[in-house]
């Protein structure tokens, strides 16, 4: 029984293999877009603990896809969805906007700031913020499926548009100093240099991952529904 379980997923791992396909693409030196499939999936062998076994390896292409940025449609859960209904008013620092899920009305990260909301609360300072959560809150909107698809394409292509950066970070860390090796002065300003290009490649992966968040949820609410909150 176990022989027959086993040639029975060989036969399904041999299948995966062979209709898993991915585009590869890149621009020439004309800058003209030059684009082939290949197998998005191969088999390969590795040697742990002295046993060589076999593994299934993703396309580089691929991986470095999966490594730089999240997919739109993987199936991202978020807990904080939009609302069918009106949300609930505000009437506390932790009470309001969400029925059945309890919220804070700030996001805190430390003890001594949740220590201010909650006296500001209690002394009746938050209470225009909170009518002006609700007056927001109950104002329904809906997805604008024209805008939804041009985000969609902008984002499949990879190429950077307004506040979308591009899938591949054009930025490029400045060369080491070699002439002036032993120039503590240069050196740190190289390393400085290194640092700035680091952040602002970390940071355009970080808005990425924000976007991504933000489609996936509106791909799940781009039906003709007016939603709050």
């Amino acid at each position: 029984m176990r022989l027959i379980v086993l040639q029975a997923a060989a036969v399904l791992l041999s299948s995966f293999l062979e209709s898993a396909l991915i585009e590869m693409s890149h621009k020439d030196e004309n800058g003209m877009k030059q684009s082939q499939i290949a197998p998005a999936f191969y088999f390969s062998y590795a040697y742990m603990k002295g046993r060589k076994i076999g593994i299934i390896k993703p396309n580089r292409y691929l991986n470095e896809r999966l490594i730089g940025n999240p997919t739109i449609g993987q199936g991202i859960v978020s807990k904080q969805t939009p609302m069918l209904v009106r949300p609930k008013p505000w009437t506390s620092w932790n009470e309001g906007g969400y029925w059945y899920t309890r919220e804070e009305v700030m996001r805190t990260r430390e003890l001594e700031q949740r220590t201010y909301l909650k006296e500001a609360c209690d002394r009746n300072q938050m209470d225009t913020v909170f009518q002006g959560l609700d007056i927001l809150g109950e104002t329904c909107w809906t997805i604008n499926r024209k805008v939804f698809d041009t985000v969609l394409n902008v984002w499949n292509s990879g190429e950077a548009l307004a506040d979308i950066p591009p899938q591949v970070s054009q930025l490029k860390y400045p060369p080491e100093p070699v002439a002036t090796k032993w120039d503590v002065d240069a050196r740190m300003r190289w390393m400085k240099e290194c640092k700035q290009v680091s952040r602002l490649i970390q940071n355009a992966h970080s808005q990425r991952c924000d976007i991504n968040y933000k489609m996936d949820i509106a791909r799940a609410v781009k039906r003709p529904f007016l939603f709050y909150c």
